[in-house]
């Protein structure tokens, strides 16, 4: 398989969850980690990283079909779940250094 970057890149978890999904750039742009079931290994698309005037917000998305559950399979989840580790990790080291 191709990695145009590898894990640890900060473009790496959301061009693998966007190549395995198919989700659009800003549906992956609007996920939160409430969208995630790791128990079901789903995805839930509610949200989606929109522009406005220069602006980027979290809105809605533009169609009632772009609504969906999509299913995602171990790797996914393992990837997941190591990038969320590495997050808490982060914050920890944020908070602690204030």
């Amino acid at each position: 398989m191709l990695v145009l970057y590898p894990e640890g890149h900060c473009f790496h978890v959301p061009m693998m969850v966007a190549f395995q999904t198919g989700m659009r750039r800003g549906e992956v742009c609007g996920l939160t980690w409430d969208n995630l079931d790791f128990k079901e290994g789903s995805l839930t698309v509610d949200k989606a990283r929109l522009m406005k005037e220069g602006t980027y917000y979290i809105g809605t998305p533009k169609t009632q079909s772009s609504y969906r559950t999509i299913g995602i399979g171990d790797s996914m989840i393992q990837l997941l779940k190591r990038h969320r580790k590495q997050q808490l990790k982060k914050q920890v080291i944020l908070w602690t250094a204030l």
